[in-house]
């Protein structure tokens, strides 16, 4: 269900008009031999197109009868072989679809994300009911687009020229009415309708209803109708669970001398459980049964571990739904935000970053090294995150900044650069230059500093800052200022340089918490060619 709403299937649904009068009986004995040949009926011999052939009617007015005419058309009412015949009739209609398909009977659907693969298969089945001289009901043949609205129109080529098929947004399908988000709960409240009109049928009909009465017109007439596909329509909501509990609640009360008592009560009295409580069972006897059957496997992730009393088993998740066991932590994240930002530094010689996360409790893994695919070149702001193909210069001094929210979410990024209005084309780079001026120092702003300076908004009071190289002691300054409680560094420079350790100095009287970036040789590569 998953996977189709996400792919916005479309959906086709075929029917046909009175198929047990439109099958041709020469075209059907075709059919049948094709596939499966002469057809033993009974002892005495009599083969299917014996069954199908030599048959006439007559009609009668009273005492008069016509006379005999040949019956060409259909095949036998009400007989045994009648609808097994029919199915081999229409044996071959999924061959010709391209797309997958599922038949019931006369019914046919097809689905697929594909609009124009879909088209042909419609044409396909026309086409098909056509050279078999089976009409398909174009009336009744309906479209349905799951996972949201859907463009695309789809035609049937008729006898009248070329007709949309009707677009719907829920079908009722062997019972169960199916919407375009897949939730049932349409399902769920037409259910209780035709119960709660059950219920006032049976109140108008019997003017005292006993404990005995109600056992058997509750268990006959209403409750299958609340139960029916339950292990496939129930969805756990607790609008649906209510909506159908509100039916027996309902019904409870009918009972003679039980009209004032609570709910809990009721059931006792009348030997009933909640209706979720049935389902649960419901669910609990199908699983077994699966297992039972070997069928499990089909429908669950099965733990085969020996650490269980009494059964080696253990039902883990729904195939298709368990969430992945290789995501990266938060600290990997963030360090890895913190890496990537680095790379929009226009510096030449230090790329730095960092990055600012709120304080918020997380499990406590172990932070890996992380290695990330950049460009040779700072890509510009639009081509940011398309443009990322080689390694960058100097991996350990790669650093980027970013602030996320007490919900880990970003919101403020930032990295070594000039401030705003300053050209870097224009502004010098250097590091080395016995002219001051013609350095960087006097004119770059800080990783740190611009990753608090750049939040949209949100206060950086008791976050925590991620960055590939320990802050220096003015950036320290900026971070004991705007409340960070915490600094996790991937790098820091070798040596006893003094502005690194007056920034550690710092930060530890100001208890801020230092940590390094852990690391267990893990790479996260971002591979966007």
């Amino acid at each position: 269900m998953q996977r189709c709403l996400a792919e916005k299937c479309k959906c086709i649904t075929f029917s046909t008009e009175q198929v047990t009068i439109h099958v041709p009986t020469p075209n059907l004995e075709d059919q049948d031999s094709v596939i499966v040949g002469p057809l033993p009926i009974d002892q005495p011999g009599v083969r299917d197109s014996a069954f199908l052939s030599d048959r006439s009617f007559r009609v009668r007015i009273g005492s008069t009868y016509s006379s005999p005419a040949p019956v060409s058309i259909g095949v036998p009412q009400g007989s045994v072989l009648g609808p097994l015949l029919f199915l081999i009739y229409v044996n071959d209609l999924p061959d010709v679809l391209a797309s997958p398909c599922l038949l019931f009977a006369d019914d046919l659907k097809s689905w697929s994300s594909n609009a124009s693969a879909l088209q042909m298969d419609v044409d396909a089945a026309k086409q098909w009911s056509l050279d078999w001289h089976l009409p398909l009901n174009d009336e009744k043949c309906v479209h349905v687009s799951f996972g949201g609205d859907s463009a695309n129109a789809f035609v049937m080529h008729g006898e009248k020229g070329p007709e949309n098929i009707m677009r719907i947004d829920a079908k009722k399908d062997l019972g169960i009415w199916v919407s375009s988000n897949l939730s049932f709960a349409l399902h769920h409240e037409k259910s209780a309708q035709k119960a709660f009109a059950v219920l006032r049928m049976i109140r108008r009909t019997f003017s005292r209803i006993t404990r005995m009465d109600f056992q058997i017109l509750y268990g006959a007439y209403v409750r299958p109708l609340l139960e029916y596909a339950n292990q496939v329509v129930y969805s756990g909501r607790t609008k649906d669970v209510t909506l159908i509990e509100r039916v027996q609640r309902a019904a409870t009360r009918m009972v003679a001398g039980l009209k004032s008592v609570d709910y809990e009560t009721r059931l006792a009295t009348l030997d009933l459980f909640p209706l979720e409580y049935r389902r649960l069972r419901g669910d609990l006897i199908l699983t077994y049964a699966l297992f039972e059957q070997s069928l499990a496997n089909r429908f669950f992730t099965v733990d085969p571990a020996n650490t269980r009393r009494g059964h080696t088993m253990e039902h883990l998740n729904i195939n298709g739904s368990q969430k992945r066991t290789d995501y990266i932590s938060w600290d990997e994240y963030f360090m890895s935000v913190a890496l990537l930002s680095a790379m929009r530094s226009k510096d030449p010689t230090t790329q730095a970053g960092s990055t600012l996360n709120h304080l918020h409790p997380c499990p406590d893994t172990e932070i890996t090294q992380v290695t990330m695919q950049g460009a040779e070149q700072p890509p510009n702001s639009t081509k940011f995150l398309i443009s990322l193909s080689k390694p960058t210069v100097d991996r350990l001094s790669s650093v980027g900044a970013c602030i996320t929210n007490e919900e880990n979410k970003i919101v403020g990024i930032g990295y070594n650069g000039m401030p705003r209005g300053l050209s870097d084309d224009e502004m010098p780079w250097g590091k080395t230059s016995e002219n001051e001026l013609l350095n960087k120092y006097f004119y770059v702003c800080h990783a740190e500093l611009n990753a608090v300076l750049n939040r949209n908004h949100a206060t950086s009071s008791g976050c925590t800052l991620y960055a590939s190289m320990f802050p220096c002691n003015e950036c320290a300054k900026v971070l004991i200022q705007a409340g960070i409680k915490e600094v996790v560094y991937f790098d820091e420079k070798e040596g006893d340089i003094g502005e690194y350790v007056a920034s550690k100095l710092m930060l530890e009287k100001a208890g801020v918490r230092i940590r390094p970036f852990k690391r267990t040789g893990r790479k996260i590569t971002i591979d966007l060619g």
